[in-house]
């Protein structure tokens, strides 16, 4: 996903001919959300395509030093969001994304304000939500003193028609600063609600074999649980959510013995 992206923007980036990094705003004298947009501001200077247009998003990551408590802030653009599914039993996106964005314990953090090695924690949120999203499911790991890799079969499950992303949207101490925030790009205000359109599943245990299919949903239909099974040639109408008898969204999540979604696609409710 990331190579088709990449390619993507080099593609079609109007701005190709620039070179430069966007600069890091200040985050001292304007609430988060107003340096944000400044970040976004100054990537733009470098980039334009179609790829930012519509799926580009900011992460925000924040380290707090344990001795002072001063918080310093980061801007990166992000194209997809990869979290980490477990060995263990089955989650909800919710609670992977809760351990994405947790962050973890920077034990040789050199604090500019205590002015010597101390310890601090780095955790992450967003800074701004793109039209379209995409949420990789990392399942594949080392295994403990060996260079193979085991594939995680965890089901993770997810709302389908509404799931909410507003809760990852900046540091929880700092979201208040963006309520009557209005700015010209509504990525930058909330609330954030998605609904999934399309699903890449691998089967398979290895990353060099097994099968993928996708499922799509059915943009022509007025029906929220229609969709399409892709299958190489064959094409099969399916439904998803709806809780009836038909209802084959539990084999999304998983079916047989490794049979899980690797790509979700999400795009924001109400931006069509």
């Amino acid at each position: 996903m990331s190579f088709v992206i990449t390619h993507l923007h080099d593609e079609t980036n109007t701005r190709r001919d620039r070179k430069g990094t966007a600069a890091q705003p200040d985050t001292k004298h304007q609430s988060l959300v107003k340096a944000a947009v400044q970040y976004w501001q100054n990537h733009l200077e470098y980039n334009r395509s179609i790829v930012d247009r519509y799926w580009r998003g900011l992460e925000l990551s924040t380290v707090e030093c344990f001795e002072c408590h001063t918080r310093t802030y980061q801007f990166n653009p992000i194209d997809v969001v990869p979290v980490t599914v477990g060995m263990g039993r089955g989650m909800t996106l919710e609670q992977v994304l809760d351990q994405y964005t947790s962050g973890n314990i920077i034990n040789d953090f050199h604090c500019d304000h205590c002015r010597h090695p101390t310890r601090a924690q780095q955790s992450l949120s967003f800074a701004r939500f793109p039209s379209l999203l995409c949420v990789v499911f990392r399942r594949f790991h080392y295994q403990h003193d060996s260079s193979d890799l085991r594939k995680s079969t965890a089901p993770i499950t997810w709302d389908f028609n509404d799931t909410d992303f507003t809760r990852y949207f900046l540091p929880p101490g700092s979201r208040e600063s963006s309520s009557g925030f209005d700015p010209m790009d509504p990525a930058f205000t909330g609330p954030f609600r998605y609904e999934a359109y399309a699903v890449i599943v691998h089967t398979g245990s290895r990353t060099d074999n097994g099968h993928y299919l996708a499922y799509v949903r059915d943009s022509t239909s007025h029906d929220p649980y229609a969709w399409f099974c892709c299958n190489d040639s064959r094409v099969t109408k399916v439904r998803i959510g709806s809780g009836d008898r038909d209802d084959v969204q539990e084999e999304v999540f998983k079916s047989g013995r490794d049979r899980v979604p690797y790509l979700v696609f999400f795009r924001r409710k109400g931006m069509r």
